[in-house]
């Protein structure tokens, strides 16, 4: 799975026009479709460009405050902005962040249906996710329901909503579509079921070691669910969590689980 997203990245690198001092990466992906990679605090966020008929789509329009002018320029090197129209994966400020600003130069948050873009509202990582499907460049915008860099967060909507949102992301587009996580390398469909496969894994084996009794640093030693987080390391990083992410990640899974069984 590793090397499919490598595949994934490799093709999109080689349209890239970024320069080495650009605090923005850039990526063509054609057919209307320009896609914006900006870092702040090590936390990657993907910014989406859409052509939609004669409408211009800006997809979690937040790179962080420091870094929203040199957005607004690269924006209108090829669009009105004016004629932009907001969308959001979720509303957390990591992809809200600069709706403020966009609609001070007069773009606009619209909800409504576009002609070749699709949208599946579900609940997964927050109350109101919201799945793109741009038809024309074949690109699935997930929000953090799917991550390639960090943990699953699945947290406002439990297993079954993180079931329903996964299945969402594999049912809609074709199956060589590519997908972009709210962060991390886009990657394709195997990678979405590998990703809820092992998460399903991670659930049920701290749900055996939470049965059996093990404190969340005593799960952490288990060599079946460590086996399992790095099948959760897509982009093969070095140190894939930090221990205090790995420990949030078991402690909330936890809360997950007592929540099921109090229902």
């Amino acid at each position: 799975m590793k090397i499919l997203v490598g595949f994934f990245a490799l093709s999109i690198a080689s349209l890239s026009f970024a320069n080495a001092n650009a605090k923005f990466s850039e990526r063509k992906l054609g057919n209307g479709l320009l896609l914006l990679t900006s870092a702040e605090n090590n936390n990657i966020t993907n910014i989406g460009v859409l052509e939609v008929g004669n409408k211009v789509i800006l997809i979690d329009p937040s790179p962080g405050k420091d870094r929203l002018r040199e957005l607004e320029e690269i924006i209108r090197k090829s669009y009105e902005i004016s004629d932009l129209h907001i969308l959001n994966t979720h509303g957390h400020s990591d992809h809200s962040g600069g709706n403020d600003y966009f609609l001070a130069l007069g773009a606009t948050i619209n909800e409504a249906d576009f002609s070749s873009l699709e949208t599946y509202p579900v609940i997964s990582h927050s109350s109101s996710d919201k799945i793109f499907y741009h038809i024309e460049s074949n690109t699935i915008f997930t929000g953090d329901v799917f991550s390639t860099n960090w943990h699953p967060t699945f947290y406002a909507g439990g297993v079954d909503g993180f079931v329903h949102a996964i299945d969402t992301i594999l049912k809609v587009g074709r199956e060589n579509s590519l997908v972009i996580p709210g962060h991390g390398e886009p990657a394709g469909k195997d990678v979405v079921k590998a990703y809820k496969e092992s998460t399903l894994r991670w659930i049920e084996r701290v749900g055996v070691l939470q049965k059996a009794g093990k404190t969340v640093d005593e799960m952490l030693l288990d060599r079946k669910l460590q086996r399992i987080l790095r099948s959760l390391n897509f982009t093969n990083r070095p140190q894939f969590l930090p221990r205090s992410a790995e420990v949030r990640f078991v402690e909330r899974t936890i809360a997950i689980l007592d929540q099921a069984g109090d229902s």
